[in-house]
């Protein structure tokens, strides 16, 4: 199963097979009544839902079965026991048919210019807040908006908050709550997904 972010963001992946330990689960992701979720996240949340559609769509069109997971990656499955001239002839295929479902994407649906620094560190500002917020205080706060923007503009590891509670609940977090707060907790300017393979 192949799995691909489309657009050009700061983005990092990782894939895991996640385990259950009984005792060792995060906290809740109920958030507090008193947090209220800024506007831009909804925005977000709704471009990122049409473009979704649109590319599902469009390369449905051109014969690719795919899917786009909480984290805005497309997942495709992918042959298997193919040659090595097949694999490339294969994702030469779908990078053109990707290509072409992009650039077809309407105004609403297109990506959004890249946020500056600053603003990329504000909304990972929000990100955090809003995770906390869920029952995961144990992330902590983001490193100073110096050092940030000094890592995201020099091409150095960004931190992100879903990258610290990746890192702190690995073995525990499950698919579900995962999505879920992706979904309520959403992210911009910098990005982090998990493949999680062999769940369950």
């Amino acid at each position: 199963m192949a799995r691909l972010f489309p657009s050009p963001m700061v983005a990092v992946v990782v894939s895991t097979i996640a385990a259950t330990i009984a005792g060792c689960t995060p906290a809740s992701s109920t958030a507090t009544d008193r947090y209220v979720a800024p506007a831009w996240m909804a925005e977000v949340a709704q471009s990122m839902e049409l473009r979704a559609e649109a590319l599902v769509s469009c390369l449905a069109g051109a014969g690719y079965d795919v899917t786009v997971d909480a984290d805005g990656a497309l997942v495709r499955d992918v042959l298997p026991n193919q040659t090595e001239d097949e694999i490339v002839a294969e994702q030469v295929a779908w990078e053109h048919a990707l290509g072409s479902c992009e650039q077809g994407l309407s105004a609403d649906a297109a990506y959004p210019p890249p946020l500056d620094p600053e603003d990329a560190y504000a909304r990972v500002a929000d990100t955090t807040e809003c995770i906390r917020a869920h029952g995961y205080a144990e992330i902590g706060e983001p490193p100073s908006r110096d050092a940030w923007v000094d890592a995201y503009g020099g091409g150095g590891d960004v931190w992100t908050p879903y990258g610290e509670l990746y890192r702190l609940h690995e073995d525990t977090i499950t698919e579900e709550e995962w999505d879920a707060l992706k979904a309520e907790c959403v992210e911009d300017g910098a990005f982090f997904g998990v493949d999680f393979v062999g769940q369950g």
